[in-house]
């Protein structure tokens, strides 16, 4: 058995659905499936069974993932170990990234410049406590959801973004009930955006026709700028874009907006994690005030 059989595993059983366990292993669905079945014929036995369009663990599974618990857990330990006895645990920022990933790659690369020995560990993981930040969202009409530590709540406006050739480029403002029956260029469903402006649609009495869906932002600018529909866009936290090939309109009705909530979950946090928390609010307090 390889260890990366069992790893794949292992987050595999964690998610029970090979689609977000691929995403979050940032692999080919194909090659987690494969992963799977070559650890289920060395073992012997199947390791999940079909429900429906997803995959639940069996009781061989729930063995094997209760047996790698303990393993991968103790990894996590050696390697905070080896981080402490290396002198460079005092440096390590673990950032979980949940949402305006752009956003935080700027502010990843401002802040190195100032304080090129820190280093960072990144990951995209809703189930993974093990982090000193998180940055996540939430629709404006939702309760933060509470956490220890501190916490930074900052409003982002949600636009939608319109070909420079569409009929609606001129207009000052709109109300999402005139797009009802527009084709949507979106982000992947797994997206907590996605979710986000999906209920605002909801709200404006439609389900969106989404005609294509993408992991990138840089992908929904493009389709959107080529006329093959319209889409929804954050007001800052997506990065520059080419107001000549689109037009963000604000939206009339409903009140499109969504929270950004920057938390410093660490009870004891370094002084390396506190000031990139205090460097990464000022940032995105900036920000605001720019598009503002």
């Amino acid at each position: 058995m390889e260890l990366t059989q069992l790893y794949y595993f292992y987050i595999a059983s964690r998610y029970e659905h090979m689609t977000k366990a691929a995403r979050q292993l940032n692999v080919a669905q194909p090659a987690l499936t494969q992963a799977v079945h070559r650890l289920e014929e060395e073992l012997g036995v199947k390791l999940f069974d079909r429900k429906g369009r997803g995959v639940v663990l069996n009781p061989y599974g729930k063995v094997v993932a209760a047996h790698l618990e303990k393993v991968f857990s103790q990894l996590d330990t050696m390697k905070e170990e080896l981080f402490r006895l290396s002198g460079n645990q005092s440096n390590l920022i673990r950032l979980n990234v949940l949402a305006a990933s752009l956003l935080m790659t700027e502010i990843l690369i401002a802040y190195k410049k100032q304080r090129p020995e820190c280093m960072f560990q990144l990951m995209q993981n809703e189930a993974n406590p093990e982090c000193d930040l998180v940055i996540s969202t939430v629709a404006k009409a939702e309760e933060a959801a509470g956490a220890s530590g501190e916490q930074q709540v900052f409003q982002e406006n949600i636009y939608l973004a319109v070909p420079a050739s569409s009929p609606y480029a001129g207009r000052p403002s709109i109300a999402l009930t005139e797009v009802a029956d527009a084709d949507f260029i979106s982000l992947a469903g797994s997206k907590a955006l996605r979710n986000i402006c999906d209920g605002y649609c909801r709200q404006a009495g439609f389900t969106p026709n989404i005609i294509f869906e993408s992991d990138s932002p840089a992908t929904v600018h493009d389709l959107i700028a080529a006329g093959l529909g319209v889409g929804f866009w954050p007001a800052y936290s997506w990065g520059t874009f080419s107001r000549k090939e689109l037009v963000l309109l604000p939206i009339d009705s409903p009140d499109c907006q969504r929270s950004l909530i920057l938390t410093c979950t660490s009870s004891n946090a370094s002084m390396q994690v506190q000031d990139f928390y205090q460097f990464a609010s000022a940032y995105m307090k900036q920000k605001i005030e720019t598009e503002l």
